[in-house]
């Protein structure tokens, strides 16, 4: 039987092929994880908005949600994802969640209040520094951090390593400071510290720490290297406690190296055992001098594919060793150890990171450990090694999701060794290339980063400090690269963000740039502070509750607290929480190992993911504490009117006891009063036990008696004391003990001092002393002390500094109880003011009521300069009418304007309109005030409304008219608004309206009413002709349009002077009209033709021709009578054809100018035979006219109705003449204007002259009407 394994994001089918068939088999075990709680967790966003998320358990199916606020639902149907925004809750609520399962809704999860602000404090309880044996002082900071569930209760506890200011790099020598490593609840209560002692080195590389449930308990433990002088959480040593290995150099590179496992709820030592391997002789893994035989990582994994075992190994740059343990039952056993100096694995030296990652590499179930450029099996064995030696970064996931399996992204730190390989995307399972870069020399690529940060492409894209950015395909795209350390699911997409030290971004793929998300180190994120100098990293970062995201934890500047950090932006996507995949649930465990990489999944998360299976996983110790309840409590005893938060062990239903009586029944209870409680809790399984009782005691809050003690006097009991400034104060509140005393006040006084003495006291001491008693049980209470310094305010207000000769000032002191004023030593009045009329300098001594004295500054009076006569400066003395002057005084600082005695103005200047007499009085800077003597103004002669006498107030275009203006001295003509001229006579020769303004020798001005002149109207000049044409001997009447009076000319001889004129003869007529206002005009010319009588045939048989024996001469064609003569036949009515041809003549008259018989054809215009049966067409006739072609055509032509003419470059047809071949005029049109003209449907068949008239001259055309 042959085995194929096959994974698939967490899906494990085994084909097991038979000879007789194919059968299917499940037979991977299912990898042990740790109970997790709902892990609530919810934060303000302000005011009454609070965001609310938690798992979804990797043993669930996909369920759906309920959420409670203080235990009402506040969601209307099943929550689909498992976060929520309550737009209604506070900072009080209590927040918990409900499963539903095929629609039965389960056990309330554990309860969760909100943060207040954005970010959770966890308070440390900070190591005190230390000083190395060479006299360096050294503090604490905390340094890398795990987690893991130590009490079984499914809540993570926070595991902190803390290292010293003097950590050092392996490659440093110099002593350094103990390294420590805590356990904190997620509630910051302290569980233990372990001291790893003075033989274990502090840096990056020296101690890696594993905090994982080993034994399968459902509680973590927490297992690193220990040596001699290691003290565990309950203070127990191992090894020799006074032992001391550090070499001058601050090295320990002799004495025992141990692996030690801790009880992770206690901190107490379980299993010891030497660690593996010794380091041996030190210059056989690099160098004799310490460096490279401590670089040291360490990992969790599933080796066996159901129970985590843990992996520590030494070396990386040569040698390189792994070592797998065990921890079960209480028993720290070797799984196997893995050395490259062992037979065969020569190719695996050098061939290590700065760390390690696991995962199921060749999906046999089980985990495997990958070193970098090499990887060792589950079983202990070489994998692979790809020869491209060391690295600072590594990142294992199926990152490429269209390919089978996982990939590894590497960069790579010694050329020689990479080649061409300095980045690489690799086959996890071979360890070899897919596609990679980085040829030639580019020296130590020392970062480099996967993630899917571009929804453009599936897949993750990967960079590095060299190179672009490329997708999983090896296809760049783009020279602008994201940072380079951690990743972060944050914002609910599918793309994951981006930390790089305390900034979080997320990659905006479109403008290939970071997009701030938060700025952690900011104040309002409480200065959140990375770890590990240079490399940046968080304390920790991952799932560590709440929906899929993932926290960041980092630490407050002052290294005081543990900042925790959670996304509050919702998410549609839910997932299974990440915790419950095992190869990201190791990557959390081995993050703090030397160079702290983000950790990944098994299965792709991303754009175009499949839908991630449930994973293929057990619970264990979910039942190990149901049955076994406590109390946590941070102290057993407060002080009167404090609490204390009691917490259970986690449970489905609570009932808590004070002695006997119930007093709650939440998961939590607040203690307010002594007594000895207990709680009851009962597990989802039904179990039911009671708490082992807790003795809460309430002290009693101490008391202060107040005592004040001023100058030498006794002791008084007084927390009001009242004093003179100079004074000495001494505070000597009871209880008369001298510790647990504090004291703060104005400016900042601050003692420890049961008793401080304030001495030469000032007014700026005075206020509220507030003294602290802390009694021996840690409770306080306050006390105020308010000291009254009295100090009188010796100060001088003056009505006015200075007065003019003759006046005073009143002196007024600040308030007191009585008063003394003095004018240098010459005492004066007692009063709280003094009136003073001389110069000199003033003091008052001021006593208050408390018998304090206080003397002023001296107060300088002086006497004010007087003020000068002043003198007023007027622009005119007389002005018009209407007009006004300005009157300027001479300097002062203020003035006062009088008209006789009416008040005027308090400008410098005056502008008077009236007559009369001015004056002003000035008052100067010192205020002393004069008088000017009057000045006089006068009003001069006004002028007259002037008038303006016109020769005409009307005329016609082309005339005009002479205004003239009444006397004055000068003048300014105006049409409207326009000037025109300035003499006193103006020629106008348009209409408008007319002014003068005229100023007489006074200068007074006055403008005349307006002059009002109208042009009057040409009159029409229009000619209406009777007839244009007429027989010769006739005539025809013209009419002129209205006027008053005529001349009417034939050209230019004058004709008549009547409104009509009657013409005989043929010409060119127009009329002058004058109308009642005397204006002319000439009309346009009216062309009068006459025309000569025709003769007319008789057509007695009116077949159109006419008997050349009858005729009559007219101008109009008669009755009976045509123009064409030429009927052989006259009489005869039965010819079947007009003129000769029907009497059976052949004559020449019979025949067309085609000599066709009865034909059509006819000589055109041009003398050229068209129509009938020859084919062609009237010819048109061709003119020149000022150089340029003059083109007349007529078409058709002959014709039968109509014919039309149409000029071209020779104007516009103005008129038209028709005259027939006889020569008489048989039409005539006037007035056309236009360049075509229809004619013909009038004239009787024959040959026609046509005479055009252009507005360019005279032309003539041929025309046949058949």
């Amino acid at each position: 039987m042959k085995e194929f394994y096959i994974l698939s994001t967490l899906k494990r089918i085994i084909f097991i092929i038979f000879l007789s068939g194919i059968t299917f088999q499940h037979t991977f075990a299912q990898y042990q994880m740790e109970q997790l709680n709902r892990g609530v967790v919810a934060v303000s966003m302000g005011g009454t908005k609070v965001f609310v998320s938690w798992r979804w358990l990797g043993t669930e199916d996909n369920i759906t949600f309920n959420l409670y606020r203080n235990g009402t639902k506040i969601n209307s149907t099943p929550l689909t994802v498992s976060n929520y925004t309550d737009n209604a809750g506070s900072t009080s609520a209590s927040y918990t969640v409900k499963a539903i399962v095929n629609g039965v809704e389960q056990a309330a999860s554990e309860a969760a209040t909100p943060w207040a602000q954005k970010y959770y404090t966890l308070p440390l309880n900070v190591p005190a520094g230390g000083t190395t044996p060479t006299g360096e002082a050294y503090t604490y900071s905390p340094n890398d951090c795990s987690v893991g569930d130590v009490d079984g209760d499914g809540t993570l506890e926070i595991v902190v390593k803390w290292d010293p200011s003097n950590a050092k790099d392996n490659s440093q020598s110099g002593y350094t400071g103990n390294v420590y490593i805590d356990c904190y609840t997620m509630k910051g209560v302290f569980l233990w510290r372990i001291d790893l002692g003075k033989n274990i080195r502090a840096g990056a590389h020296y101690t890696q720490f594993l905090v994982y449930d080993f034994d399968g308990d459902g509680k973590a433990e927490m297992a690193c290297k220990t040596a001699d002088g290691t003290k565990d959480g309950k203070g127990v040593v191992i090894g020799s406690a006074t032992a001391d290995y550090r070499n001058s150099s601050g090295y320990i590179l002799s004495g025992p190296e141990f692996l030690t496992v801790f009880n992770g709820k206690t901190g107490a030592a379980m299993a010891t055992a030497n660690y593996t391997p010794g380091r041996g002789t030190v210059s056989s893994w690099g160098d004799n001098y310490g460096n490279r035989v401590d670089r040291f990582i360490a990992t969790v994994a599933y080796l066996d594919g159901q129970r985590p075992s843990m992996v520590f190994g030494r070396g990386y740059y040569t040698r390189l060793v792994r070592s797998a343990w065990d921890f079960r039952n209480g028993q720290l056993t070797q799984r196997w150890i893995f050395d490259s100096n062992a037979s065969g694995n020569g190719s695996y030296a050098g061939m290590g990171n700065h760390q390690m990652t696991v995962g199921d590499v060749d999906g046999d179930g089980r985990q495997e450990v990958c070193n970098g450029s090499s990887a060792v099996d589950n079983d202990g064995k070489g994998l692979y090694s790809n020869g491209l030696g060391h690295g600072d970064a590594l990142h294992m996931s199926d990152m490429d999701p269209d390919r089978p399996g996982q990939e590894v992204w590497q960069c790579h730190e010694e050329p020689k060794k990479y080649g061409n390989n300095g980045l690489a995307f690799k086959d996890a399972k071979t360890g070899q290339p897919i596609w990679s870069l980085g040829g030639g020399d580019q020296g130590d690529i020392g970062r480099c980063m996967a993630g899917d940060i571009d929804p453009r492409y599936k897949g993750y894209e990967v960079w590095g400090s060299s190179g672009s950015l490329y997708t999983c395909k090896g296809v760049a795209i783009g020279t602008s690269k994201p940072s380079v350390n951690f990743g972060v699911y944050w914002d609910g997409d599918l793309q994951r963000e981006l930390l790089d030290g305390a900034k979080l971004d997320e990659w905006d793929y479109v403008n290939n740039r970071m997009n701030r998300l938060a700025t952690l180190y900011d104040a309002s994120y409480g200065g959140g502070t990375p770890c590990n100098t240079t490399k940046a990293t968080p304390n920790i970062s991952g799932d560590l509750f709440g929906d899929w995201r993932e926290e960041i934890i980092l630490h407050s500047a002052d290294n005081k607290n543990l900042l925790i950090y959670t996304t509050t932006i919702p998410s549609d996507y839910k997932f299974r929480t990440l915790l419950h995949d095992p190869q990201y649930r190791v990557a959390i465990a081995w993050q703090n190992a030397a160079y702290n990489q983000p950790p990944h999944l098994s299965y792709y998360l991303g754009t175009d993911m499949a839908t991630p299976a449930k994973p293929d996983i057990t619970i264990v110790g979910n039942n190990t504490t149901g049955c076994v309840p406590a109390i946590a409590v941070p102290s057993t005893a407060f002080c009167a009117g404090g609490s204390v938060l009691m917490t259970a062990t986690t449970g489905t239903s609570y009932k808590w006891f004070n002695g006997t009586s119930q007093v709650g029944t939440a998961a939590t209870y607040t203690a307010t009063t002594a007594g000895n409680y207990t709680v009851e809790v009962t597990n989802a399984s039904g179990c039911k036990a009671t708490s082992i009782p807790v003795t809460i005691t309430v002290n009693t809050l101490p008391v202060i008696t107040p005592y004040v003690k001023i100058d030498a006097n006794a002791w008084t009991s007084s927390s009001t004391a009242a004093v003179c400034e100079a004074d000495t104060v001494n505070f000597g509140p009871h209880p008369n003990v001298a510790s647990g005393w504090s004291w703060t006040g104005p400016n900042n006084f601050n003692s420890s001092l049961r008793n401080p003495v304030l001495t030469a006291i000032t007014a700026t001491q005075a206020g509220t002393y507030k003294a602290t008693y802390t009694d021996a049980n840690g409770c306080k209470t306050t006390s105020d002390f308010i000291l009254q310094v009295s100090k009188p305010t010796a100060a001088i207000t003056v009505s006015a500094a200075s007065f003019c000769p003759g006046g005073s000032a009143v002196l007024t002191a600040s308030t007191g109880t009585t008063y003394k004023w003095f004018k240098g030593t010459t005492a004066l009045g007692t009063a709280s003011t003094q009136t003073v009329t001389e110069a000199g300098a003033y003091t008052v001594e001021v006593t208050n009521a408390a018998g304090c004295k206080a003397t002023s500054a001296p107060s300088t009076v002086t006497l004010s300069t007087p003020q000068a006569t002043p003198t007023i400066t007027a622009t005119v003395t007389s002005f018009c009418p209407g007009g006004s002057a300005v009157l300027t005084a001479s300097t002062g600082t203020t003035y006062k304007w009088f008209k006789g005695t009416t008040a005027l103005g308090t400008a410098s200047t005056q502008t008077v309109t009236e007559a009369g007499a001015y004056t002003v009085e000035v008052t100067n800077a010192a205020g002393c005030k004069a008088t000017s003597a009057p000045s006089t103004v006068t009003l001069s002669t006004p002028q007259a409304t002037p008038t303006i006498t016109a020769t005409a107030t009307s005329f016609c275009a082309g005339g005009s008219a002479v205004l003239t203006a009444s006397t004055g001295t000068t003048y300014k003509w105006f049409k409207g608004t326009t000037a025109l001229g300035t003499a006193s006579t103006q020629t106008v020769t348009e209409a408008g309206a007319y002014t003068v303004e005229v100023t007489n020798a006074s200068g007074c001005k006055a403008t005349s009413a307006v002059t009002q002149i109208t042009l009057n109207a040409a009159p029409p000049a229009i000619i209406t002709a009777s007839a244009t044409s007429f027989c010769a001997g006739g005539s025809a009447v013209l009419t002129a349009s209205t006027g008053t009076t005529y001349k009417w000319f034939k050209g230019t001889t004058a004709l008549g002077t009547a409104s009509t004129q009657t013409v005989t003869e043929a010409g060119a007529y127009t009329v002058e009209v004058t109308n009642a206002s005397g204006c002319k005009a000439t009309s346009a010319v009216t062309q009068i033709l006459t025309t000569q009588p025709s003769a007319w045939y008789a057509d007695t048989d009116g077949d159109g021709k006419g008997d050349p024996a009858v005729t009559m001469t007219a101008c109009t064609q008669p009755a009976g009578y045509v123009a064409t003569a030429g009927d052989g036949c006259p009489a005869d009515a039965g010819k079947i054809a007009a003129g000769n041809c029907g009497c059976g003549n052949t004559e020449t008259s019979c025949l067309d100018c085609a000599g066709v018989v009865n034909g059509m054809a006819v000589l055109d215009n041009c003398n050229i035979c068209v129509g009938g049966n020859t084919g062609k067409s009237a010819c048109v006739t061709t003119a020149t006219v000022n150089g340029s072609a003059a083109n007349i055509q007529v078409i058709p032509q002959p014709f039968d109705g109509t014919t039309t003419i149409t000029v071209y470059n020779i104007g516009m047809i103005q008129s038209i003449t028709i005259i027939s071949a006889s020569g008489a005029i048989v039409e005539t049109r006037q007035g056309l204007s236009t360049d075509e003209i229809t004619i013909g449907e009038s004239l009787a068949a024959g040959l026609y002259s046509v005479i055009i008239t252009t507005e360019n001259g005279m032309y003539t055309t041929r025309i046949v009407k058949k």
